[in-house]
């Protein structure tokens, strides 16, 4: 009796541990999935942080838009609107 109950608590505590590798393996997936979530986002914030600076440099001027930076001396621009 006492192999069997051994037996029964061995088989029971390594059910236990390979589902508890199957949480950590969903955990791990779940984890690369938030971090490519958060790659993009960060790239996205970038690009529209790049859209900001770029409309800052601007100005609005007889209809057309021109960079606040001249180039040679002269206007950037005309940009259409």
């Amino acid at each position: 009796m006492k192999e069997a109950t051994a037996a029964f608590n061995e088989a029971e505590f390594r059910f236990k541990l390979s589902e508890l590798y199957l949480n950590l393996s969903d955990a791990r997936i779940n984890l690369a999935e938030a971090l490519q979530e958060i790659n993009s986002l960060q790239a996205e914030v970038s690009s529209l942080k790049a859209q900001l600076n770029t409309i800052d440099e601007l100005v609005f001027r007889d209809g057309f838009y021109y960079s606040v930076t001249p180039v040679d001396g002269k206007p950037n621009g005309p940009f259409f609107p």
